[in-house]
């Protein structure tokens, strides 16, 4: 049985490159929408600039946590990849 190099058709690269491309708008979103909280706090209760910076903050450590998980996501796939090629490449 020959062994077949890992699939490059450019679906396969598409769905590989997919979370990666719709990374950074996850990651924009998490800063804007805690900004935008924190606008929002400070425009309701007059407290100009806490909520805002707090908000920022909030979703800077919210997109560092999401792009973490990406990492780590992908990571545990290209791994399960490489060892399902090594190992059929073996037998």
């Amino acid at each position: 049985m020959a062994v077949q190099p890992p699939n490059r058709s450019s679906g396969a690269v598409f769905r590989q490159l997919a979370p990666l491309a719709t990374l950074g708008v996850e990651l924009a979103a998490a800063v804007l929408l805690g900004g935008a909280l924190g606008w929002w706090l400070d425009e309701t209760f007059h407290t100009q600039p806490l909520w805002t910076v707090i908000g920022f903050v909030f979703g800077v450590a919210t997109a560092i946590v999401q792009f973490i998980r990406t990492v780590r996501r992908l990571d545990q796939q290209h791994q399960r990849q490489q060892s399902q090629y090594s190992s059929a490449a073996q037998h």
